[in-house]
């Protein structure tokens, strides 16, 4: 799967399979009023602060402004290009997808933001990240429900030693209704789609493990452990910690959700034997996603 985001860690989903869907959405929720917070008439719209005449002249610029056109050269936001604006007096942070007609600001705090989508506006808390930081922020705008409509999808992803969490907002973009993504009961879903039982210590220090999913198949992996102790009946895998490692993101090239995460085998402490992938389906019904039957077991072989 190809896929931009802003900066380090991103844990990708390479789905080989495709992803499916149902009928279009029913209405099942309708967005709270939105407020519009920023005048966007022709008038408030300036290319420097008021009475700077030179662009040579001294302005206090957004932070990272100077990194802008790194940022748009490689496409780390994707199909978005960003770049300051000045509204009233005060910079923002501009991502603009042109052709599907999606303007995002964002404050200089990079917390608060106003989506544009024709003619409608929908306030939103997040944080841009920018800079090199051990976390992400992308945006996609394509048809995630299968219902001949985009939607905009803002993934969120942070981390740190061992440990990655990368999670979706999914918004209809005529209403700007979002869509239900109940992350905790899909993992747990994904997790317990797998048994693992441990078999034997090999080559001195790896565990190997014997892998089976919900469908019968059987899968081999490895796994470094420390000390000499050969003793596996310690080591276990258990389904309700399948939350350490993970990542709800877009898979552009088939046009769907997918959901992926780290096998953790205990006790060790973000240890992972390999990982489990699904693409994620949208249920009409309920107006939400669920995992479809597509399940990618990728286990860690010994060279």
């Amino acid at each position: 799967m190809k896929k931009c985001m802003a900066f380090v860690l991103v844990f990708g989903l390479f789905i080989a399979s495709g992803c499916s869907s149902s009928e279009p959405s029913k209405e099942v929720a309708q967005p709270s009023e939105q407020k519009l917070i920023l005048n966007l008439n022709e008038s408030s719209w300036e290319t420097m602060p008021e009475g700077v005449e030179s662009p040579d002249e001294a302005i206090e610029h957004l932070e990272f402004y100077d990194q802008f056109e790194r940022y748009n050269e490689y496409a780390f936001f994707g199909e978005f290009i960003i770049s300051e604006e000045w509204i009233d007096g005060e910079p923002y942070y501009q991502l603009l997808n042109e052709e599907k007609d999606v303007r995002i600001l964002v404050d200089k705090t990079r917390e608060n933001a106003v989506i544009y989508h024709n003619g409608k506006s929908m306030e939103y808390r997040m944080m841009l990240v920018l800079g090199g930081t051990p976390a992400s922020t992308a945006f996609d705008v394509l048809d995630v429900t299968n219902d001949g409509k985009d939607e905009l999808i803002i993934t969120h992803g942070a981390g740190g030693t061992g440990v990655w969490e990368s999670t979706c907002d999914v918004f209809d973009l005529e209403t700007f209704r979002e869509y239900a993504l109940d992350e905790n009961k899909i993992l747990k879903e994904l997790g317990s789609r797998i048994t693992v039982e441990p078999v034997e210590i090999v080559k001195s220090n790896y565990l190997k493990c014997k892998v089976k999913d919900f469908k019968g198949n059987v899968h081999f992996g490895y796994i470094g452990v420390s000390g000499d102790d050969n003793d596996i009946s310690q080591y276990f895998y258990d389904p309700e910690s399948f939350t350490g490692h993970y990542s709800f993101e877009v898979d552009l090239e088939r046009q769907c959700l997918v959901v992926s995460g780290g096998i953790p085998i205990l006790p060790m402490h973000a240890s992972y034997l390999g990982d489990l992938r699904s693409p994620l389906e949208f249920d009409p019904a309920t107006g939400g996603f669920k995992l479809s039957d597509v399940l990618i077991v990728e286990l860690v072989q010994l060279e």
